[in-house]
């Protein structure tokens, strides 16, 4: 009786892994396939209004200031960046220095591309 129990779980665990085998690569990719909605950074110059709001201590308005600011200053200066560094936000209405900290741990700033001395 026992040995027909084991065959029938060996026949089980056989069939189950034939059909449900998964393949694992190699090398492991750098980053999973969902490690972009893990990001817990936001970029303010792509960020839509419900990423900003999603900020704690950030509600609908300012975010909306935020996004309203950068569409407004990307249509006086095209093709450049509203938020390159994370004192530009105290130019959108709102912002304090105190607000600015605390949106600091949450955003993440482009910057300026670096220059080459030679």
């Amino acid at each position: 009786m026992i040995l027909v129990l084991l065959a029938a779980l060996a026949l089980y665990l056989g069939a189950r892994f034939l059909v449900q085998h998964a393949y694992v690569s190699d090398p492991q990719p750098m980053e999973g396939a969902r490690a972009s909605e893990l990001a817990d950074r936001v970029d303010p110059n792509t960020a839509t209004i419900a990423q900003i709001a999603a900020i704690p201590n950030v509600g609908g308005k300012l975010a909306g200031g935020i996004v309203e600011y950068r569409e407004s200053y990307l249509r006086t200066h095209p093709g450049a960046i509203a938020f390159e560094k994370a004192s530009d936000l105290l130019r959108v209405r709102g912002v304090g220095v105190a607000k600015m900290e605390l949106l600091m741990g949450h955003m993440v700033f482009p910057g300026k591309p670096a220059t080459t001395r030679h």
